[in-house]
């Protein structure tokens, strides 16, 4: 009978290690659930104030870069499609941010927010890191499939 507690004891310290892994790894994975951010937002936020905001088509999102310190970046290109506010023109830009981990980036169009600056390794570029992200949960559903809609395009033509 003591070789069975010890037993059974063993089986209930392994049987909760693994639970305890599950739950570790599972969370982690959907810890941004209901909680997604983006870059991209519908309509100019009426409660954020910043030096440049550009209607932008972001098409082709570069994940992690490290810039010249070694932090890890996002690096979009994207073209400008109408300028709203700045000392900044229509056509071709890149755009970087910080991402967190709920941070959505990918392909789409919409309002970007952010400062233009010089960067050592990507020169002239429009930095998002430092303002308000918009909830994709809150995208009407015409912008939602927009955003769906570029995504297919961009997916389909490679």
């Amino acid at each position: 009978m003591n070789t069975a507690t010890v037993t059974a004891k063993s089986l209930v310290r392994v049987w909760l290690i693994c639970l305890s892994f599950c739950f570790v790894t599972c969370t982690s994975a959907s810890a941004c659930f209901n909680q997604a951010a983006s870059i991209l937002f519908e309509h100019v936020p009426s409660d954020v104030d910043a030096p440049v905001i550009v209607e932008a088509t972001i098409y082709d999102p570069k994940r992690n870069v490290s810039d010249a310190m070694g932090r890890l970046w996002v690096i979009m290109k994207a073209r400008v499609d109408r300028v709203i506010k700045g000392p900044i023109d229509v056509g071709p830009l890149t755009i970087i941010f910080i991402p967190t981990a709920c941070t959505h980036t990918d392909v789409g169009r919409g309002i970007v927010l952010g400062a233009l600056r010089d960067d050592p390794q990507h020169g002239h570029v429009l930095d998002a890191s430092h303002y308000q992200r918009s909830d994709p949960m809150k995208w009407s559903k015409e912008f939602s499939q927009m955003q769906a809609d570029i995504w297919i395009a961009l997916k389909s033509d490679k």
